[in-house]
């Protein structure tokens, strides 16, 4: 439940930076703009079954599909789909955090669903209230409002 909270204030803060964002005008970038690639220490993945940090070989993998990601600034028209299936990655890097959005079983992102794990922990007190916040573009249409009020976590026999 924690968690869960933790998540929606991290979408909520989405929100506010997306409104934010809405009188420029919104155009695709790559997150090479805000991220060096080799400045990328660690990756955490949340999502509902936990947290996992990224293996050496996972993070590589991740490191080397990262040019090509694209996001909106924050959000814009492209924030459709967030569900069970929606993952938090927190990228540290050089003392900073990132919290990129996205759907784990997407081509967009790259990252496969085994990176779920059965522990959950929450997000630490710097990463719920770090000011970067990049949204990615989602595979799946759902209703943000339907995240934001919690979705039940199935529980486990």
């Amino acid at each position: 439940m924690c968690l869960t909270r933790s998540i929606s204030r991290c979408l909520l803060s989405a929100l506010v930076v997306a409104a934010a964002c809405q009188s420029k005008k919104q155009q695709a970038h790559t997150l090479q703009e805000f991220v060096r690639v080799q400045e990328i220490e660690s990756v955490e993945a949340y999502n509902y079954s936990g947290q996992h940090w990224l293996s050496a070989a996972e993070l590589q993998d991740f490191k080397s599909r990262f040019g090509a990601m694209r996001y909106e600034p924050g959000g814009g028209r492209q924030l459709k789909s967030v569900d069970m299936g929606t993952t938090v990655f927190v990228l540290h890097s050089r003392g900073q955090t990132h919290h990129l959005i996205g759907s784990p079983t997407s081509q967009y992102l790259g990252i496969p669903r085994a990176l779920a794990t059965q522990n959950r922990e929450e997000l630490s007190d710097e990463d719920q209230h770090t000011q970067d916040v990049l949204l990615f573009e989602f595979s799946r249409p759902t209703n943000i409002n339907n995240y934001r009020h919690g979705p039940k976590i199935p529980k486990r026999h």
